[in-house]
């Protein structure tokens, strides 16, 4: 059983405190609450003793009975690869996909896989210290986080909203552990959600151009790993990241072209507004396990969807033979959560192609794919455009939709 009753959780802050206690919040909390809502911070226990971070945006300060947000449904947001929740954050109110869920009655849950730049402590720091180079810590994939962190997140939060049932919104990795999930225990999925959305779905990375994952690929990055140690990738301390804030501020292109490099060859966009972008600019990449991007790159090399490859002899040992098994989409004919599935001409993760390696299992009656013109993989989460093009068609489908 998760350990669904170990957590904390911050007080609720009056207007008045948030006033007055400015000072002493954090940067993630101070935008929130700034931009007119009340604000929790829970810790939530994995199975495997891992402790995330979840921030919930429970309602309007100007709602002035907090018993209300009893009555709204539950809704998981999550990031994707290297990333946190703080990638939520970084578009203004007016534009956000975060805020407009609030506004229209939804319980807001920011979720954080383990290993990111928020989502770092163990229930055994003495073993699984995420600051030490021979820590145990950094011993996962998006296997775990389908398998430990996704489940632990929605057991808490039905069980803190008293719901039977959450959605899901998610980009990039946040739907692969996803799929993933539905692959080793698809009555979990069809037990516990009501909706699924997925902005720039990403299955295979079969035909990914992504310069993080090419790069890794054709290179001595396991090798290099190994021999210096490395386990963990873009995952700095706070200095770190106050500094990257500070700089991007004032230099807005070589911090674009930074990301550019990690994401694609192809990134370069008109619709994001740098200099606002960069007003907030935190936890940006958050970092992720050296094991987790290596998962990605043996895909991308092997062209297999499957559990992580340790070497035949290793493989033997774990998995009963010498290849590991690869996650089983077919059982994708039996699925039938209503689900929107975004992707785009200019998204060197997502792509139609890679997309038609699971929708030629789905059922169109429980499935939409919305193919974007000229958005690539940020443009889902930082684009000012994608409020009317994405984000409010995707409150109308959780609010009409009835299953």
């Amino acid at each position: 059983m998760d350990k669904i009753n170990n957590f904390t959780e911050t007080k609720i802050l009056s207007p008045n405190e948030i006033s007055s206690n400015n000072k002493h919040i954090s940067s993630y909390q101070k935008i929130i609450n700034e931009a007119g809502y009340y604000f929790e911070e829970h810790k939530i226990i994995t199975q495997d003793g891992y402790i995330l971070t979840a921030w919930r945006i429970l309602c309007p300060l100007n709602e002035s009975n907090l018993d209300l947000f009893k009555t709204r449904h539950p809704v998981i947001v999550q990031h994707g690869l290297i990333d946190s929740s703080y990638t939520w954050l970084l578009l203004d109110n007016n534009h956000s996909l975060v805020f407009l869920l609030v506004n229209n009655g939804f319980d807001v849950w920011l979720t954080n896989t383990r290993g990111n730049a928020v989502s770092f402590e163990h229930e055994n720091p003495k073993v699984f210290d995420s600051g030490k180079i021979d820590s145990k810590y950094w011993n996962f994939t998006f296997h775990e986080m389908a398998l430990y962190d996704l489940t632990s997140n929605v057991n808490y939060i039905k069980q803190k909203t008293g719901f039977d049932k959450v959605d899901y919104i998610c980009h990039s990795q946040g739907g692969l552990i996803y799929f993933i999930l539905y692959t080793m225990n698809p009555e979990f999925i069809d037990n516990n959600f009501n909706h699924f959305v997925s902005l720039g779905t990403v299955i295979t990375t079969f035909t990914s151009e992504s310069h993080l994952i090419k790069l890794g690929s054709y290179s001595k990055f396991p090798e290099i790993v190994d021999t210096l140690h490395i386990n963990n990738i873009l995952c700095f301390n706070k200095f770190f990241y106050d500094a990257i804030s500070n700089f991007c501020k004032f230099f807005n292109r070589p911090c674009f072209n930074i990301i550019n490099f990690i994401v694609s060859n192809n990134f370069d966009t008109k619709r994001i507004n740098m200099s606002k972008l960069f007003t907030e600019f935190l936890y940006v990449p958050a970092g992720t396990s050296s094991k987790n991007l290596r998962h990605w790159m043996q895909i991308y090399n092997t062209k297999r969807l499957a559990q992580y490859d340790y070497g035949s002899w290793k493989n033997m040992k774990i998995y009963g033979n010498k290849t590991s098994p690869e996650y089983d989409l077919s059982k994708f004919k039996n699925y039938k959560i209503k689900s929107l599935l975004y992707t785009s001409d200019k998204d060197p993760f997502s792509n139609i192609d890679d997309l038609n390696h699971l929708t030629k299992y789905l059922n169109e009656k429980y499935v939409t794919v919305k193919r974007m013109n000229n958005y690539n993989h940020m443009d889902f989460l930082w684009s000012d455009d994608a409020k009317e093009d994405i984000y409010e068609p995707i409150v109308k489908f959780l609010k009409y939709d009835k299953r």
